[in-house]
């Protein structure tokens, strides 16, 4: 079983992804992988983004590829930035 991560508002350090938020992580990479990359069919809690980012997601998923396995979280990071 996995630890659960808690989501803490740190200015000053990074720390893992939050449990809370992995599968809205691993319900946008399921959006990129079937070619949403303006996410216009709607992922629960993420707002549609711009034409321009889509277009750099796109690139970057086309140079990269898309897959999120259960070992990305052991070395994702994310900090909190004033607000958000």
């Amino acid at each position: 079983m996995s630890e659960t991560v808690p989501v803490l508002k740190d200015e000053h350090n990074q720390r893992p992804v939050p449990s809370a938020w992995r599968s809205t992580f691993s319900a946008i990479v399921e959006a990129l992988k079937e070619e949403d990359f303006s996410l216009a069919r709607r992922v629960v809690g993420v707002r549609q983004i711009s034409a321009e980012n889509a277009a750099r997601i796109a690139g970057n998923i086309k140079s990269y590829g898309t897959s999120l396995p259960e070992e990305a979280w052991k070395t994702s990071a994310c900090q909190w930035m004033r607000g958000y």
